[in-house]
């Protein structure tokens, strides 16, 4: 089993005037196992094609990845930011994340 270390990207509300707010995305840094490691191709009709990822990667989490894993929004992986599809809180200390496509920034 390969090991994983980098980083969660949370997205927090935060009130940038009053009645204004804005999302910003706090970086926290983690470490854990890579469960799975596939690569799923499709067909965007573009010239180089696209892809998701289907990786499983488990790590080890502290009480800010708990209260605020609905928060997850992508995670390091070979130096590219990945979409978070799927969490899973119930085994915790460990959380199990699911990646998807790209993580674009919105």
């Amino acid at each position: 089993m390969a090991k994983w270390r980098g980083q969660v990207g949370f997205c927090v509300p935060k009130e940038t005037d009053v009645d204004v707010w804005t999302e910003e995305i706090i970086e926290r840094s983690y470490y854990g196992d890579v469960l799975r490691n596939t690569k799923t191709p499709y067909d965007t009709k573009q010239i180089n094609e696209g892809f998701n990822v289907s990786n499983r990667i488990s790590f080890i989490a502290d009480p800010y990845a708990k209260e605020n894993f609905y928060r997850m929004k992508y995670i390091t992986f070979a130096g590219t930011k990945w979409e978070i599809s799927n969490i899973e809180v119930d085994t915790y200390p460990r959380m199990v994340v699911s990646l998807g496509g790209l993580w674009n920034g919105s």
